[in-house]
């Protein structure tokens, strides 16, 4: 099992507003549509008003790999990006016990 950390910083000026829909949709369509994921978060930092993350765990490498080139993912973590300050700072894990 891999579990995943994406924290991402929100840029100021941007459309907080726009930026939550797009990611609600992301998590609604992974956690619908994609197999081999276990769970998909999305959440908002109590120490940084403008950071936020994604939790995911995933059976394996492979359902990840699928993910990450289904189409809801190819366009909208783009559309997410374009309202954080550089690309997403992305930690991968595998569960050991």
């Amino acid at each position: 099992m891999l579990k995943i950390v994406a924290k991402m910083h929100f840029k100021e000026g941007g459309d907080p507003a726009k930026f939550l829909e797009i990611a609600k949709e992301v998590v609604e369509k992974t956690n619908a549509l994609d197999k081999g994921c276990i769970s998909y978060e999305f959440c908002k930092s109590e120490q940084d008003p403008n950071g936020y993350a994604m939790f995911e765990q995933w059976e394996s490498q492979e359902a990840l790999a699928s993910h990450m080139q289904s189409e809801h993912f190819t366009s909208l973590v783009p559309a997410m990006d374009a309202f954080c300050e550089g690309g997403p700072d992305l930690l991968v894990y595998e569960k050991l016990f």
